[in-house]
């Protein structure tokens, strides 16, 4: 059975936490506070003066003639507050001090307990007295206990079912979102595992299982961790209604999260008096607008799962909205006969749960009736089909009549595409620049002149035209004025050509060809001198320049040879050009006159 102590007196020292400081040793604290006359009798076991208070005293009388002789444990259940220190005293005798605190480490307490616990023996006879020192730098909240080992063990058996219970209903939740994140690789179900693991952790830490159970070495985490929770959960229920009704915009998604982590890590950065008051209403004021948000969407869009999912914000508000009163001490503190705690946390992570599987589901059979749509829109269009099947069934002698004319309009795209091959063929065959016959012209038509002047065994006359000193001309003047030269001379070996079948090519650079079927040596000669005469008297006229070229010229003629060969007259043609060049310049060099 569990024993209340109705007994316990409040010292009200000072709402400060550094006035009440100025006792320098253990026994005058106490000497103090035992002949204080500011006790005042409680008719509650659970305190909450708010966060204005952070500094007093409590009193337990123990005394055999109020309680029979036993070994007692008093229990805190606030595992923030920063230091309890109890003075046991015997016919007011001191027999024992011990402190506990949440920044005292688990090695130092006398027992491992999730709650601030110590055990008083008061079988020993005599009036025994607890007296305990109470610092809170968040408020002075204090839900205390008294028990016998027994009945505590069975407190404690109790509350470890529901809260097992509980957690073990979190733990799978987060699992199943997990599970269904990796299916679907929806953020949503991410964020909905991190809502629940937030809120979780925020169980886990007000009721002193992460100090005793995740860091017992550092006391110190579960203040730093709990203002992060506090902000976190509304914050990602906030990201997850973002995601349920809208795209989800990065820059805001960014925004959130960096305003909870500034929120969050104000209790690092300044007093508590200051910090703490911020992240509780901040927390609240974020499950407010979830609420508002998400409450507005379902009415406007008149969507089932919004109206849910505004109850599950409802539901964190109502569990935020608690923590504000308790902490500005207009709600009795948190403690662990507060079973009904759990409903607003697990109603709200039941329901978030649901509404992103519904979700899910309703995604999935939007697809199905896409599919099934699409199937039917293809077994129309597969009817349709058949039908432009036999349509053309029918109208196939009518196609048929209309070939003729379709094969005319053919032949006519047929000359024209001629006509355009042929230009095309002109084109290709045509040095851009000079308007004369390029190289590959030249190899095709002399290969088909050889071959027909060893049919008919007629003479072949070839012409190798070298311009003279050209690298001057495009020093001295720059490469457009050694193109119109170019222009220049091979305008004047075409007016110098008398038949349609004599062919000048460009040969390459400044370097030309002419190609003379039925031409004697003697022939090929003459016309070489009359080319060489006719540049020589031209002058090139380009911008402001004016100047004079000459050309080489070598010439070689093939009588009808069945083993000559179109390379072989080149060369011995270039032979001939290369030797005018050496020896002078300006001049026709023939083969045959070759060393």
């Amino acid at each position: 059975m569990r024993v209340l102590a109705w007994a316990m007196m409040l010292l009200w020292s000072c709402s400060a936490l550094a006035s009440s400081m100025s006792i320098n040793t253990e026994v005058d604290s106490l000497a103090t506070a035992q002949n204080s006359p500011h006790w005042q009798p409680l008719n509650k076991p659970f305190i909450n003066l708010g966060n204005k208070v952070r500094y007093g005293w409590l009193r337990v009388n123990l005394s055999s003639h109020q309680h029979p002789p036993s070994v007692y444990i008093i229990a805190i259940d606030n595992p923030l507050i920063d230091s309890l220190k109890a003075f046991h005293l015997r016919d007011n005798k001191l027999i024992n001090t011990r402190t506990i605190g949440s920044q005292v480490d688990s090695a130092d307490r006398l027992f491992k307990d999730e709650s601030l616990s110590f055990y008083i023996d008061t079988r020993s006879p005599g009036e025994h007295w607890v007296y305990i020192e109470v610092i809170a730098s968040d408020g002075f909240r204090m839900p205390v206990q008294v028990h016998t080992l027994k009945s505590y063990f069975e407190y404690k058996s109790s509350f470890n079912s529901l809260f097992g219970a509980v957690m073990g209903l979190a733990a799978t939740l987060i699992l199943t979102t997990l599970f269904f994140f990796i299916l679907s690789r929806q953020a949503r179900f991410l964020l909905a595992s991190a809502y629940i693991s937030a809120l979780a952790l925020i169980g886990i830490y007000i009721f002193g299982y992460g100090y005793r159970y995740l860091h017992p070495d550092t006391p110190w985490l579960q203040t730093a961790v709990l203002p992060l929770l506090l902000m976190a959960a509304p914050s990602l229920l906030v990201a997850l209604n973002q995601t349920l009704i809208a795209p989800v915009k990065r820059k805001t998604v960014i925004t959130v999260m960096l305003i909870t982590v500034a929120i969050a890590l104000l209790p690092n950065l300044l007093p508590a008096a200051i910090a703490d008051p911020i992240v509780v209403v901040a927390s609240t004021l974020f499950c407010l607008f979830g609420t508002a948000y998400s409450a507005w969407q379902g009415y406007r869009k008149q969507q089932k799962q919004l109206w849910v999912l505004s109850i599950a914000n409802l539901m964190l508000l109502a569990l935020m909205g608690y923590f504000c009163l308790n902490y500005f001490g207009f709600a009795l503190p948190i403690n662990k006969t507060s079973w009904w705690l759990f409903l607003p946390p697990a109603s709200s992570a039941l329901l978030v749960c649901f509404v992103v599987i519904r979700n899910l589901l309703s995604q999935h059979s939007e697809r199905m009736r896409a599919q099934q749509q699409a199937l039917a829109e293809q077994q129309t269009r597969d009817q349709l089909l058949a039908q432009q099947l036999a349509l053309e069934e029918q109208t196939k002698e009518e196609l048929e009549n209309k070939v003729e004319e379709r094969t005319i309009e053919l032949q006519i795209t047929l000359r024209e595409l001629e006509e355009k091959n042929t230009e095309l063929e002109r084109i290709n065959n045509e040095d851009p620049l000079t308007g004369v016959k390029n190289r590959r012209f030249f190899d095709k038509r002399l290969e088909h002149e050889l071959r027909r002047s060893q049919r008919d065994d007629a003479p072949l006359s070839l012409l190798m035209i070298d311009i003279d000193h050209f690298k001057k001309v495009n020093d001295s003047y720059g490469h457009p004025a050694g193109d119109a030269a170019i222009k220049l001379v091979s305008q004047t070996i075409k007016a110098c050509l008398r038949r349609p079948f004599d062919h000048v090519c460009r040969y390459g650079g400044e370097e030309f060809a002419v190609i003379l079927p039925n031409t004697t040596h003697e022939g090929a000669l003459k016309l070489g001198e009359e080319v060489c005469t006719e540049v020589g008297q031209q002058q090139v006229e380009f911008s402001e320049h004016q100047f004079s070229l000459t050309v080489s010229i070598g010439v070689h003629t093939a009588y009808g040879e069945t083993t000559a060969h179109a390379g072989d007259i080149t060369h011995m043609a270039d032979e001939a050009l290369y030797h005018a060049k050496a020896h002078g310049r300006n001049q026709v060099i023939s083969s045959q006159s070759l060393p």
